[in-house]
């Protein structure tokens, strides 16, 4: 009876659980398909000198709106931002592979490819409401430290290592960065092909014995 309480509870919690994921890990994943350039409110283009712009971020859809003026009128508005479809296609996306990596969390390859995931999400975010040197920069600061946390935390306790993570860690951290970066020049295959390779490279690292980590 208890047991199938609890069998009846995880559903609805493992639901909830795949949709906020499929939100926050969508989201950041639309807005760096949809990287924006740095500094955007201030291209004024063929404004008059003198021109005035001003900036403000919008919750949802997350956009950036940038109006230009000349003196008090007016003169253009400039939104950056993923569009609607893209944006919820990306959040179905997300949800997919979040569910996939809960429900067969001892596969490897969906292991990985959900951390790359993740942290392509996260640096995404932070290229949108700072920049991509900023994105670039907390890849290599904090790919490391987040993919541990997020491959440690997705692995069965029968598969759980910190030395096992740790590899996988410091690889998926190399792969983001490399990911961010490609983004500049081709943002939808740099995307697909860093979560392939974070799949494939979890995988492998899977089959080796990683070094002995003491336990605390």
């Amino acid at each position: 009876m208890v047991r199938s309480i609890a069998t009846t509870m995880r559903v609805p919690a493992l639901l909830l659980v795949t949709i906020v994921i499929g939100v926050l890990a969508g989201s950041g994943l639309a807005l760096l398909a949809e990287a924006r350039p740095n500094d955007p409110c201030l291209d004024f283009g063929s404004l008059p000198e003198g021109s005035s712009s001003g900036g403000a971020f919008e919750p949802w859809p997350p956009r950036l709106h940038c109006d230009y003026y000349v003196g008090p009128r007016l003169a253009r508005s400039t939104t950056f931002g993923p569009q609607t479809v893209e944006l919820y296609a990306w959040i179905g996306a997300a949800a997919l592979l979040a569910a996939f990596a809960l429900l067969r969390r001892q596969s490897a390859f969906l292991r990985g490819a959900a951390t790359m995931a993740g942290l392509l999400a996260i640096f995404g975010a932070v290229w949108f409401y700072v920049d991509a040197t900023a994105a670039l920069t907390a890849s290599v600061v904090f790919g490391a430290p987040v993919a541990f946390l997020l491959d440690h935390r997705l692995r069965p306790g029968a598969v759980r290592s910190r030395g096992a993570s740790l590899y996988v860690a410091i690889a998926l951290a190399g792969l983001a960065f490399c990911g961010v970066f490609g983004v500049i020049v081709w943002p939808l295959a740099a995307i697909a092909v860093a979560v392939t390779l974070g799949g494939l490279v979890g995988a492998r690292l899977a089959q080796v014995p990683p070094a002995r980590v003491p336990e605390t």
